[in-house]
């Protein structure tokens, strides 16, 4: 009997809890509260978790790459690849692997040691990777692509050192290109594949033709910074110049895939002499491109900023032609010296040398935000520092700025009715799945004051945002450290929101 009376009381609990009145007009923007306790987050530590991850070493007879499974600690909103990276180089060699470099442990440069861009890592290594093989450089940017494929969209990796791009022969004439995961072949097919791109010893490099995937990066087009792209790029032959005519009609080519995001001017039309080669006081080479006296008017003119322009060329060559250390740009008589550009500054350069460091500022990636029309989220692409695609903080800046003028004419509307400050984003956290953000009281003031479906879209288009990008199924909002307790033209802010893709928009004809 005792039992039956529990039965009961449940059932009327039930039923009494299932009979609750909702709007029929206002869809549910949230679910009621969890059983479980969250505490509002400040800052980003809770962000932090355990990542189990295959790292790809070198087999004992060097045949294959084989995984050796790892723990360590990322943390959510940061490239996974920074972390992983170190540790890969620090794990030591076991019956079942090799050591990474062998006896001399290959070492990040302590400056910029990675860029992302796109889908596309560049490791920096320090000066006493010089100590290493061509082969041995080519088996450890295997077992970085390996390691890194699709963590972070990572699908190339480009190995420096020192600033400068590898080369596989003697000459230094053969780059080693973009590489990309290949655990499905022996390492040494794939190192047989490379000597055979190689010019013969006594030959002449530049009657070697040569087909490789390269990293070109693209100049923004009304706005500061340049996007990484790969292409399969065929040179007529492996000399110097050979290379960077090659990268230049690329380069004119255009974007085969950033659709009014990023471009590039024809540099062969505004080229005015083939490349030129010389050797650096301090050791590696200097190429000197010659464009028109007008180049920097005619940029302008397209669109493009050119310290933007001229960044994405220096990348381009440094990143694919081994042992550049400089470039330098006539335009017509007039060796370029300095320039402007707002993600860069003033830029100074010796003697016209262009450094690739030098232009590290411009380089960005692509974050994915969703803003409103017509009710429905639709995707966005944006324009961010590299490396900084998934931050909370600037996804949440993002949102804050809105639409841009084109996005507006096109129906694209705000999220905030008001422009966020550093201020708003108090903290961050990651819990059961569940992401707590913690926001101003004044972003409670301006979002509640919304009408109902401004504030259910408004609300979605920061769940979509966060969760998708930083991998949680539901959300949960703080204002200055409390949740939310009232509800508020029936939107109730204190329940868990839930990663809802039905508010995406469909594809438009």
């Amino acid at each position: 009997m005792k039992r039956i009376r529990i039965f009961i009381l449940l059932l009327c609990v039930i039923c009494l809890t299932s009979c609750q009145t909702v709007p029929k007009d206002v869809p549910a923007a949230s679910l009621p509260p969890a059983s479980l306790p969250f505490e509002a987050p400040v800052g980003t530590e809770d962000m932090q978790y355990t990542a189990y991850v295959p790292l790809y070493l070198p087999s004992p007879d060097s045949k294959t790459l084989v995984s050796e499974v790892t723990s360590l600690t990322v943390e959510r909103g940061k490239p996974a690849s920074a972390f992983v990276i170190p540790q890969l180089f620090s794990t030591a060699e076991t019956t079942r692997h090799l050591r990474l470099g062998g006896n001399t442990r290959l070492y990040l440069s302590g400056r910029y040691p990675l860029e992302l861009s796109g889908n596309v890592c560049t490791v920096q290594l320090d000066t006493s990777s010089l100590s290493h093989t061509g082969d041995a450089l080519y088996t450890a940017a295997l077992s970085l692509a390996a390691t890194l494929n699709s963590m972070d969209g990572i699908r190339y990796i480009n190995l420096l050192i020192n600033e400068r791009a590898v080369g596989m022969d003697l000459t230094e004439n053969l780059p080693m290109g973009s590489i990309t995961s290949r655990t499905d072949l022996d390492l040494n097919i794939l190192l047989d594949q490379m000597e055979a791109r190689k010019t013969p010893l006594g030959s002449d490099p530049s009657l070697t033709p040569l087909s490789q995937t390269v990293t070109l990066y693209y100049p923004l087009l009304e706005e500061s910074g340049f996007l990484s792209e790969i292409r399969n790029v065929s040179f007529e032959g492996q000399s110097v110049t050979q290379l960077a005519q090659g990268l230049l009609a690329a380069l004119s080519v255009g974007s085969q895939y950033y659709q009014n995001i990023a471009g590039m001017p024809d540099l062969l039309s505004l080229s005015g002499a083939s490349p030129e080669v010389s050797e650096l006081p301090g050791g590696g080479r200097l190429i000197t491109l010659h464009f028109v006296s007008d180049l920097i008017s005619r940029l302008q003119i397209l669109g493009f900023d050119p310290a933007s322009v001229l960044g994405a060329i220096v990348y381009t060559l440094s990143t694919y032609i081994p042992s550049v250390g400089a470039i330098r740009f006539f335009s017509g008589n007039t060796l370029i010296t300095s320039i402007q550009g707002s993600a860069f500054g003033t830029l100074i350069f010796e003697e016209g040398q262009m450094r690739r460091r030098q232009y590290t500022p411009g380089l960005r990636d692509l974050a994915t935000i969703y803003l409103p029309r017509d009710g429905q989220l639709t995707t966005i692409k944006r324009a961010v520092p590299a490396g900084a695609a998934k931050a909370p903080s600037v996804l949440m800046q993002l949102l804050s700025d809105g639409p841009t003028n084109a996005e507006a004419e096109n129906g694209i509307g705000s999220v905030f009715p008001s422009v966020l400050d550093e201020n708003d984003l108090i903290g961050i956290g990651f819990e059961n799945n569940t992401l707590l953000l913690n926001l101003s009281s004044r972003c409670e003031g301006v979002l509640t004051s919304l009408p109902a479906e401004l504030q259910q879209t408004c609300a979605y288009a920061i769940v979509l945002t966060l969760c998708e990008n930083l991998g949680a199924r539901h959300l949960r909002f703080f204002f200055d450290s409390r949740a939310p307790i009232e509800t508020s033209s029936g939107i109730y802010w204190g329940g868990d929101f839930m990663l809802n893709h039905d508010l995406l928009e469909h594809s438009r004809g």
